[in-house]
């Protein structure tokens, strides 16, 4: 037995109102489409869930407690279609960001700070940890994106480079590297 929220919906605005009429203006359906989707219910359940009193109807026993529940499960939906909303506008949702220990000291902090006075609602947490452990932690769903400064390794990640970082050469005047126009990797070696 599927209970079709649609359904839920109908039979709830019959009890609000007390009308089968009423309830389809309300909807902008027809009457007999109220009273068949009702009818439905009704089968569906194997009960009766409005006993008629002159023009109007009213809930029987088991229509009051279906009532009930049809109005718990209308609330959570619209609060469901409330919080979606909201995530997806970012007021309301939860971001964890991971980062190795340069973006994460030096760059983040800036950048997390304007973000939470734009979106004041989003949670936002930063873990610090290596590029291992960020890459681990992003494919375990631990964290939902990450910064680091070393190389990806795994596979199943996207990248995207967002800055470039310059590696300078400092030595003492005098020292043999002063007077090479440059230095390789390999010429550091011993």
């Amino acid at each position: 037995m599927a209970i079709n929220v649609h359904q839920l919906k109908i039979f709830h605005t019959v009890a609000k109102s007390g009308s089968f009429s009423r309830a389809a203006a309300e909807l902008m359906i027809s009457q007999p489409s109220v009273s068949i989707q009702v009818g439905d219910l009704e089968r569906q359940f194997g009960v009766d869930l409005f006993e008629q009193a002159g023009k109007t109807v009213r809930l029987t026993e088991a229509g009051r407690i279906l009532d009930d529940y049809a109005n718990q499960i209308l609330t959570l939906i619209e609060d469901t279609r409330r919080a979606m909303d909201e995530v997806r506008g970012m007021r309301r949702g939860r971001l964890l960001i991971g980062a190795t220990q340069t973006p994460g000291t030096y760059l983040l902090p800036k950048v997390l700070g304007r973000l939470k006075t734009q979106y004041t609602h989003l949670e936002i947490a930063l873990r610090i940890a290596n590029t291992r452990r960020i890459q681990e932690m992003l494919l375990r769903r631990e964290i939902d994106v990450g910064v680091v400064g070393g190389r990806v390794t795994f596979p199943d990640l996207e990248t995207v480079t967002l800055a470039t970082d310059e590696l300078v050469l400092v030595t003492a005047p005098g020292h043999k590297f002063t007077s090479l126009p440059s230095v390789r990797v390999a010429d550091l070696s011993g």
